[in-house]
């Protein structure tokens, strides 16, 4: 390409790409008409469900069960050994 044809390109490609952009205008009106549309959505009983909570705290797990072969022979030696009464 010819020195010349370089800034003529640069040029014409920033005009294309300004002239798809969108306007701060036009972007806040889109933003506020999907936020009207979803609002439904987003205050729905299961998105509310899934959100996470606001107040602070502690989260409290509880232990998982054991479930070794030793404990079972523990607790429940009837299903370890079920000929035995």
């Amino acid at each position: 390409m010819s020195d010349v044809m370089k800034p003529v390109v640069a040029l014409a490609m920033l005009a294309a790409l300004d002239a798809c952009r969108q306007s701060t205008q036009n972007r806040l009106a889109d933003a506020h008409q999907r936020a009207e549309t979803e609002a439904p959505v987003s205050q729905s009983e299961i998105v509310r469900e899934l959100r996470t909570p606001t107040d602070t705290g502690r989260l409290i797990y509880e232990a998982q069960p054991d479930l070794s072969y030793e404990t079972m022979l523990r607790t429940r030696p009837d299903l370890a050994h079920p000929d035995i009464p």
